[in-house]
C-alpha cells in the first residue's frame, strides 16, 4: 500500500513570518521587508457618525499642506455660527478637507482619519460625479473652492444632525456645491466678473468682495431673482450672438485659448475630443473648456463702423411694481454683459416721473462697481410715466463713451404723450453722424403713443421673457 504524506495540522501550517524567516536565512539581507497591507476607508453602510476608528489619531480625513489648513481655518471662521455644537478644531479640520476636496488636483485620504464616519464622506464625495463635475471649476480655483467647501460643510452638519449615512449625505452634499458655485458664478458674471479671470478689467479684484457679493445676493430673495432672470437672459443672449452672421467682416489668423464663451470658435479637435468614447480625453476636453484653456479661432474683426455705447431705459413706475421689475433689471444685467464681451459702453437708466433718473454708466475698460449696480438694481422710484427722450443728449453726454453707431432701447408698460418739438428735436439727435443712433422700444401691454414716432422698432410684449420677439431683439444688438 502506498505510503501517504501526512496532511500539517493548522498548527504546523506555515505562516507568512516563517517563509519570510526561511527565505532569508537563504538570501540574508537580500530580501525586502513585506509592505504592510494599504490601510481601507471604511464602508459608507459600517460606519456611523460619532464612532472613532481604532487606533487613528488624525482630525483630517485628507492630506494637506499648511496653507490648505490656513484656508480651513478661515472658512471655518466664516461658518461657526451655523456649524453644530461641538469641537470648533474639528469643525476646522473639516473645512480643511471640504476645501482640499474640491481645490486640489489629486485630494489624497488619510490612513489614520479619527472620524471613519468623515472618511467614508470624502470617499463618496470625491466619487460623485456631479463633484467630479463641480471639480472643473473649482480645481485651483480658491474663490469657487470656498463657496463649494461652505455649502459642503453646511450639508454635512445637517446630514450628521439627521443621522444620515456618508453615501446619501455625500450626494447631497455634492448636489449643495454644484448649486452653490452655479449661483456664485451667475453672480459674477452678473456683475461684470469674469469668473476665474483676473486679468485686463478684472485685474485687482479681491476674491473676498466676490464672496461677499455672492452672499448679499444669496440671502436677499430680490436680487437672487434678478441675477436668476439675468442668468436665463445671457444664455439666451449669447445663443443670439452666435447666430449672427457678418458676412466679410471677420478674418482668422491664428488660435489661442478660450472658454465656454468662445464654443463656436473652437477647433475641430477639441471637438473632436469632446466626443471620445474614452472617458479621460473627454474629462479633460471639458476641464480645458471649463479653465479656458481649450484651442480657439481668433478672429479679427474688421467692421468699418466704431461701435458707440449702448443705452438701456426701464421703467421704474408704480405700474411695474414686483415681477416686471425685477425682469427689466435682470434684462438690463444681460445687456451689460453683452455690450462688456463686444468692448461697449453701457448704460443703464431707470427712470418714472419726469426728473426721476438712474443713470448707471459702465465703462467696459475698468471693473465695475458692485455697490453702484447694486444700487441700480435695488432702487425703486414708484412714480408716473416720462421717459429719457428730451433729456436723452444730455444723458449721452454724461456717459463719456466714444462716439459711433449707438443702440438705445425703451421698456415702458405706459403709453407715451410726445410734443412735436420733442419728436423733432429727439430724432436730428439720434440721426447726428456722431450718434447713429438705432431706437428700438418694448411696449408691456400697453400702446406705442408717441414712441413709435422716435422708434426705428417697435415690439409689443405681453411679459419680458426669451419667448417674446422683443425680448430677442433687444438681446441682438
Amino acid at each position: 500500500m502506498a505510503s501517504q504524506t501526512p496532511t500539517p495540522s493548522p498548527s504546523q501550517t506555515p505562516t507568512p513570518a516563517d517563509r519570510d524567516a526561511m527565505l532569508r536565512r537563504l538570501m540574508g539581507d537580500k530580501l525586502a521587508p513585506r509592505k504592510a497591507a494599504p490601510a481601507r476607508l471604511p464602508q459608507a453602510s459600517q460606519v456611523k457618525k460619532g464612532e472613532l476608528a481604532k487606533g487613528g489619531t488624525n482630525p483630517h480625513a485628507l492630506q494637506h499642506e499648511d496653507w490648505t489648513r490656513r484656508r480651513g481655518s478661515e472658512i471655518a471662521r466664516k461658518t461657526r455660527d451655523r456649524r453644530a455644537p461641538g469641537d470648533f478644531s474639528q469643525h476646522e479640520a473639516d473645512c480643511s478637507d471640504f476645501f482640499d476636496a474640491c481645490f486640489a488636483a489629486n485630494p489624497k485620504p488619510t490612513a489614520d482619519c479619527l472620524d471613519p464616519f468623515k472618511s467614508a464622506f470624502i470617499k463618496e464625495l470625491l466619487d460623485s460625479g456631479s463633484h467630479k463635475g463641480t471639480r472643473t471649476q473649482t480645481a485651483a480655483n480658491d474663490t469657487a473652492s470656498e463657496v463649494a467647501a461652505m455649502a459642503i460643510a453646511e450639508s454635512f452638519r445637517q446630514a450628521v444632525a439627521r443621522g444620515r449615512k456618508p453615501g446619501s449625505a455625500a450626494d447631497q452634499a455634492a448636489e449643495a456645491a454644484s448649486d452653490a458655485v452655479d449661483e456664485f458664478n451667475e453672480t459674477q458674471l452678473a456683475f461684470g466678473r469674469r469668473p476665474g479671470r483676473h486679468d485686463g478689467a478684472d485685474a485687482g479684484l479681491d476674491p473676498a468682495d466676490a464672496i461677499s457679493l455672492f452672499e448679499r445676493v444669496r440671502d436677499n430673495p430680490y436680487l437672487r431673482t434678478i441675477i436668476e432672470l439675468a442668468g436665463k437672459f445671457r444664455r439666451f443672449g449669447q445663443s443670439k450672438q452666435r447666430r449672427k452672421t457678418s458676412h466679410g467682416a471677420e478674418d482668422f489668423i491664428g488660435t489661442g485659448l478660450g472658454g465656454i464663451e468662445q464654443v463656436s470658435r473652437l477647433l475641430p479637435s477639441e471637438l473632436a475630443n469632446m466626443v471620445m468614447p474614452v472617458l479621460g480625453i473627454r474629462m479633460d476636453a471639458l476641464r480645458r473648456l471649463a479653465e479656458r484653456q481649450a484651442m480657439v479661432k481668433i478672429l479679427v474683426n474688421h467692421e468699418p463702423v466704431a461701435k458707440g455705447p449702448v443705452i438701456g431705459c426701464f421703467d421704474g413706475s408704480s405700474s411695474m411694481m414686483g415681477t416686471p421689475i425685477q425682469q427689466c433689471k435682470a434684462l438690463a444685467l444681460a445687456m451689460a454683459w453683452i455690450a462688456r464681451e463686444q468692448k461697449r459702453w453701457c448704460c443703464l437708466v431707470e427712470f418714472s416721473s419726469a426728473h426721476q433718473r438712474r443713470v448707471l454708466v459702465l465703462d467696459p475698460r475698468k471693473p465695475w462697481s458692485d455697490s453702484a449696480i447694486l444700487a441700480w438694481l435695488t432702487g425703486f422710484y414708484a412714480g408716473g410715466t416720462s421717459p429719457p427722450v428730451h433729456d436723452m443728449p444730455e444723458i449721452y453726454a454724461r456717459i463719456g463713451a466714444p462716439a459711433g453707431k449707438t443702440d438705445l432701447y425703451y421698456v415702458t408698460d405706459g403709453e407715451v404723450s410726445l410734443s412735436p418739438e420733442i419728436v423733432e428735436a429727439f430724432n436730428a439727435w439720434r440721426r447726428d453722424p456722431r450718434v447713429k443712433a438705432k431706437v428700438t422700444t418694448l411696449l408691456l401691454g400697453c400702446g406705442a403713443g408717441g414712441m413709435e414716432e422716435i422708434s426705428d422698432e417697435v415690439h409689443l410684449v405681453s411679459r419680458i421673457d426669451v419667448d417674446q420677439a422683443g425680448v430677442a431683439a433687444v438681446l441682438s444688438f
